[in-house]
């Protein structure tokens, strides 16, 4: 697929992510975000990233599949955290690359990641490991046999489906967990263009599984040899 059409569907995917945390209270919207908020994204991408060299050196492609669809969550929605103009999603995406090249430069940003110094918030706005990490994992899976672009649309969808539409999930969700002596309060928001509710657990702020939920199964975007 030639680079501007493939990035396309990137952006409008990017542009989901940041929809769904907005709609849950996490998008700072037209605040600057935090030095906190910052480092606390970029330790996720590093996680993500670890997950994409472990997958790899396993020659599990459903894993590598998922790390990747990871990365572009964590690391797409830290550049909508830093609002730098410089950098788009549709700039992050480069031509594929030989996979002992992209395993050579996810090993050089792994150890980056061990030895990343201490920065200021104006500093973290320009993040070239974050532009990197992008880069580096949207190349390796231009080079895989998956379809990337439906496994991050059913990655996005899944994520989706945590937020529900009927009060009544919502609280035998809220139920179910109290049960579990976990309180979780429904909070009612938007997500593009639709009423949902968002479970959130009182004592971190983390989004939860409603009743029912389904995880996300990347199987079927891997294509038969």
């Amino acid at each position: 697929m030639p680079l501007p059409t493939y990035a396309t569907p990137l952006k409008r995917l990017a542009d989901e992510i940041v929809a769904w945390n907005a709609a849950a209270g996490k998008f700072p919207g037209e605040r600057a975000a935090t030095l906190e908020e910052l480092l606390n994204q970029e330790a996720r991408v590093i996680e993500e990233l670890k997950e994409l060299i472990h997958a790899m050196a396993e020659s599990d492609l459903i894993e590598t599949l998922d790390a990747v669809c990871d990365i572009f969550v964590t690391a797409s929605y830290y550049l909508a955290l830093a609002k730098n103009t410089q950098v788009s999603i549709e700039s992050c995406v480069l031509p594929p690359a030989e996979i002992e090249t992209i395993q050579t430069q996810l090993a050089e940003l792994a150890q980056q990641a061990d030895n990343l110094p201490g920065r200021s918030v104006e500093q973290m706005l320009d993040n070239p490991f974050i532009v990197r990490s992008l880069e580096v994992s949207l190349a390796l899976v231009r080079d895989l046999p998956v379809d990337f672009i439906g496994a991050q649309q059913a990655v996005n969808d899944n994520n989706a489906s945590k937020y529900v539409a009927s009060e009544a999930v919502a609280q035998e969700s809220v139920a179910h967990y109290a049960a579990k002596r976990e309180e979780v309060v429904a909070h009612a928001s938007s997500y593009l263009g639709e009423s949902v509710y968002v479970l959130k657990r009182t004592s971190d702020d983390k989004i939860m599984k409603p009743v029912g939920f389904i995880s996300v199964e990347l199987a079927p975007f891997i294509y038969a040899n």
